[in-house]
């Protein structure tokens, strides 16, 4: 009977520091390209953080509220939000609306909608957005829809489109499309990010 012995992979180097009291403690060395991913990781942390209270500080200096309405982001903007100290002030209500009876349900659209147009198009999430702000108490409204993958995709709707709409109160609808990269959680960050940055930019431009 063989045995192969299989090497655990390394994830960091295991050693003792000295502390100046004298005390012995365990350290871990983490490889360097470890290193650049966190620090990227807590970059892209700090700059959403940033992002939602440029939001949050727009919304508050008009008494506005917020709601969500997602698919494929499963909740992410709403909890991107709600993670941020201050949100109760102006974030109302989040819509997770994966299925397409949610979508009809929750929000209004459509069945004709979703059958000729398909959940992931530009009325659909216009049609989403239209429905948070009826269903809520918000003055704006970002819906989105989209194929995060792995699977899904066609050749009209490869895995990584997604599509958005942005709604404020008495004025027109804005949407628009996307088509990201990479596998299912990045597809999905970069969804809340854009959703974001989105918000941001008709905010600002309502004030103008």
């Amino acid at each position: 009977m063989f045995c192969r012995q299989m090497q655990a992979p390394k994830l960091g180097t295991l050693g003792w520091a000295r502390s100046p009291t004298g005390r012995l403690s365990k350290r871990v060395s983490v490889p360097v390209q470890e290193q650049g991913k966190n620090k990227e990781a807590l970059d892209k942390k700090v700059e959403l953080v940033g992002l939602i209270q440029q939001i949050g500080a727009l919304m508050v200096s008009r008494q506005w509220l917020l709601a969500t309405a997602e698919s494929c982001t499963g909740g992410g903007i709403a909890q991107a939000v709600t993670n941020v100290a201050g949100s109760s002030q102006w974030f109302d209500c989040g819509f997770v609306t994966y299925s397409n009876a949610a979508k009809q349900g929750m929000l209004g659209v459509s069945a004709q909608t979703l059958a000729e147009q398909g959940a992931v198009s530009e009325a659909t999430v216009i049609a989403m957005a239209l429905g948070a702000l009826h269903k809520s108490q918000a003055h704006v409204a970002v819906a989105v829809s989209g194929i995060a993958g792995p699977g899904g995709g066609t050749p009209a709707k490869p895995v990584g489109t997604v599509w958005f709409a942005w709604a404020v109160k008495d004025a027109a609808v804005d949407s628009g499309q996307q088509r990201f990269q990479g596998n299912r959680l990045a597809v999905r960050e970069q969804a809340v990010g854009h959703a974001l940055q989105g918000i941001l930019a008709h905010l600002e431009q309502a004030a103008n």
